[in-house]
Parts: C-alpha cells; structure tokens; sequence
C-alpha cells in the first residue's frame, strides 16, 4: 500500500481538491467538511482529528481601532465562523468588515496596522500574539463546539478502504504520542508550522489548546451528539453567509458505512494536509514511521520545504534551515554553506565504504561512481554543487538568489536521499586481491575471478588466504 502527501493552502483547498479527484483522504476543518455536505460532495468522516479548546480565536490589533474596521480571516473557514459570531456580540456601527485572506496575509496586515482584528486558528493564533495582539473572542464562547476532521471521498472508502484504515490507526498513535510527550515534537513541529512562536508555546498549544481522539469513526453506528450539534451550526451558518438555497441531506450521511467490506487498491492514497496545527499527527506520524508500521509506503509527494526539512536527522535540520533563511539576503553565502555540506557527504560515504580519505570532493564523488555505490543523478547532483561552489570561490561570476535557490534545491535532494538511503545500501567493504574487483562483506568468492576470499578454518579458526584448498593448521579440507 502507498501513500503520497500532498501540501495544500488550506482545509478549504484539500475539500476542493475532492472535486477533482486530487486527493483521496485530507484534514480540515468543520467548514469545509460543512461546505462540502452542503454542496452535496460524496464525502465521509474518517474521524474527528481534535476539538478546539481557545486554539481558534479572534485576535485584536494593539492599536486604536479604526472607524471602518477590517477583520482578515479565509472564506469558507473556521474563522469566518468565528468572526460572524464575534461581529454579533458587538453593535452594528462597530462590526468589523470581513477580509478575504490567507493565515500569512492576516498575520501581516496586522502587524502593519492594515487590518483591526484576525480570525484564526493555530498556530496563527500564536504568531497574531506575538506580533502584539490580544484574543477577544474564542470558540469557548460560542455556543456549540468546534472540531477539525479527517474526511475522505466515497470513492476512496470504497476502493482504498484498507489504506483509510491503516492511515486513521497511524494518525490516532501519533496522537496518543503527541499528548504523552508534546515536548519530544516541539521542534520539529516549530520548524513546520514558525519560528515565530517558541519551542514551549507550542508545547502548550498541543497540551492545552486542543483535545486528541482516541478513537475514529469507521466502525461507528452514528455521529457522537455533539459532533452532529456541530456540523449542523457550522453549516446553518454558512448557510446564512452565503445566502443560498442548500438542498441538505440528513447530516448522518456523514458517516462511513460499517457494512463494507475492507478493499485495497492498486492506487496510491492521496492524503491532503496543511500548515494548520490540527495535522500535528500527520507530521508525528510520519516522522515516527507509524504510516509504514501500518503497512503505508509514504511517498515523498508534494510537501512544503520546511516540512521536507523537518523530517531529516537533527544535525542537518538546523544548518538547511539557515541556509534557506540567508538565501535571499546572502545567497553566496549559502552556496558556500551548502558546497561544504555536499563535500562532507560524499567524502563520508566514500570513507565509510572503502577507508579512503579522497583528496578532494570530486575526488570523492569520482570514485563513488566507479564503485556505484550511489545513483548516477544523486551523484550527477554533486557534481553540480562542486562546480557552482567552485565559481562563487574563485568569483568567477557573481551568483543571485535564483542560483542559490537551485543549489539549495539539489542539495535538499541530495540529503533526503543520504538520511534515507545511506543506511540501507549494500555497500562494497573489500577487494579482490586477484583482480581487484569491489567485493560485499558476504561474498566468498570473486564473481569475476572465482578466486576465494580470505576466510577463517570452520574447524581452528586459523585465518586462510585465498585459493588455499587445505587448512596448513589442522589440515581439513576448505570447500
């Protein structure tokens, strides 16, 4: 079974993207699953992904408010639902004005003094604070509760029903590990979702800006009380917003049917995330490798750069981080950074496959290509790298941020592949004495030559040459 991420701007987007067929299985929020069975998209629940608790909040500017105030959230979200009930609790003259934006637009237009207040979810929330602001108005003071989903197409739960499954139970283990130990994820979850919010903020936000389900709802018989109370909310009042005439189906429609039978397909699930808190679990579960103890081959799919890095050992994470930071401001900088990075890769691998110290990094990647202990790209790659690093040395040319872009994009390649694959490649660890051909730690005898490599007596353990056919210790024969 396989899966493939794909990154999207929003649970609103991911719900779209169900039109298309793009996607199988994503997370969202209770208005775009509401917008969805509005529209009369064949869409079920996988199960809840959490429930909000102060997570999504309206947030004030620390300025004057404006005669003409301005509220930025996104359409067809949470925080329209949010703002439309925070705009009720104030008198008419002085309701905000709704703004059409995306989470990075709201944070901003805020911080520049362009809009009064934001409508948000995390970590927004957290950045809208940090950059001054004060909550005024949360989902604990509305009337009914809010929750985030996973949900997936009929079609889906009809041919990857297993894969569903597989990728529900992952995502409930990581949430089991999420609420044990928040602090063993922070900075990894920091690195996804914004340095701007430090390392015990986030833990905070995930211990108590949200509850973690425990169960999903594939096997359900009927929608929990209060998630059904829910979805009716949300999606009266979208129903109002948008003015329209809804043609509603009964909202148990929602629920996955129990009385199907379990069906794999040869497709890859198409799982759909996005740059809210409520897909902790996701990276969770994919930085723990629960996706493939359930049997799920995640595929590298469509990811953003700071997820893409944040799923690497620690020791680089940091230095790529920096890296992508400096590239607009310091681009040669960066190539330099990420040369020696590339030369310190390959002149590792080639040390750890043969003992050598290589002279130089082309040295390096010359010999690994004779010995093909890496694929002709990955090393076509560093070669690449090499040479650019190179030009900007010896100021050939001076380099711009699009070619530090590009070096910064190999190397990413280049080290995804390393962290993945260096482990599991079956590297040569000596040679024949005859021909001198690259042999594997297992081999007894050359492929090329036949000669017999050295070996212990399986009766004295004296250490024999090749082509001994008698052990001169105890005299048995070596077959």
């Amino acid at each position: 079974m396989k899966m493939s991420p794909q990154y999207s701007d929003s649970g609103t987007h991911s719900m779209l993207n169900f039109f298309t067929g793009a996607l199988d299985v994503a997370y969202m929020g209770s208005s775009p699953l509401a917008l969805g069975y509005l529209y009369g998209l064949p869409m079920k629940i996988v199960g809840v992904a959490n429930s909000h608790q102060n997570s999504l909040a309206v947030v004030r500017t620390h300025r004057p408010i404006n005669p003409n105030p301005k509220l930025g959230t996104v359409l067809g979200s949470d925080g329209q639902v949010l703002s439309h009930k925070f705009g009720m609790t104030l008198p008419e003259g002085e309701r905000p004005m709704m703004i059409n934006l995306s989470p990075e637009e709201c944070i901003g237009a805020l911080r520049s003094g362009m809009l009064d207040y934001v409508s948000l979810w995390e970590p927004f929330v957290s950045r809208a604070v940090a950059a001054g602001g004060t909550v005024v108005f949360t989902d604990q003071d509305l009337d009914f509760k809010l929750y985030s989903y996973v949900a997936c197409t009929q079609r889906a739960l009809d041919e990857k029903h297993t894969e569903i499954a597989a990728m529900s139970q992952a995502n409930l283990e990581a949430a089991g590990r999420l609420v044990a130990k928040p602090s063993a994820y922070s900075a990894r979850l920091r690195m996804v979702f914004g340095s701007e919010v430090d390392a015990r903020s986030y833990e905070r936000v995930i211990g108590e800006g949200y509850l973690w389900p425990t169960a999903d709802l594939l096997s359900a018989t009927r929608l929990p009380p209060e998630v059904e109370q829910s979805l009716i909310a949300v999606a009266d009042i979208h129903q109002m917003l948008q003015a329209t005439h809804f043609s509603r189906a009964p909202i148990s429609q929602l629920l996955p049917s129990s009385s199907r039978p379990p069906k794999s397909g040869s497709e890859t699930l198409q799982l759909g995330y996005s740059n809210s808190l409520m897909c902790a679990t996701f990276h969770v579960a994919d930085y723990d490798g629960l996706f493939s103890s359930q049997g799920l081959q995640v595929q590298v799919g469509k990811r953003r750069i700071a997820d893409r890095i944040a799923r690497l050992s620690a020791d680089v994470q940091e230095d790529l981080r920096l890296c992508h930071e400096l590239l607009a401001r310091d681009p040669e900088l960066v190539i330099q950074k990420l040369g020696r990075m590339n030369e310190q890769i390959f002149r590792e691998l080639l040390k750890n496959i043969s003992g050598e110290e290589p002279k130089s990094a082309g040295a390096a990647i010359e010999s690994l290509r004779l010995r093909k202990a890496a694929p002709p790209d990955i090393l076509s790659w560093a070669d690449s790298v090499r040479s650019i690093r190179n030009v900007a040395t010896h100021q050939i040319e001076t380099l711009n941020v699009d070619e530090a872009q590009n070096v910064f994009n190999i190397m990413l390649n280049i080290v995804e592949w390393y962290d993945r694959q260096s482990s599991e490649v079956s590297l040569p660890v000596k040679r024949c004495r005859r021909c001198h051909l690259d042999l594997h730690e297992d081999w007894i005898a050359c492929p090329q030559c036949g000669t017999t490599t050295s070996a212990d007596c399986s009766q004295c353990n004296s250490s024999l040459s090749p082509g001994w056919k008698v052990c001169p210790s105890c005299g048995c024969t070596i077959p």
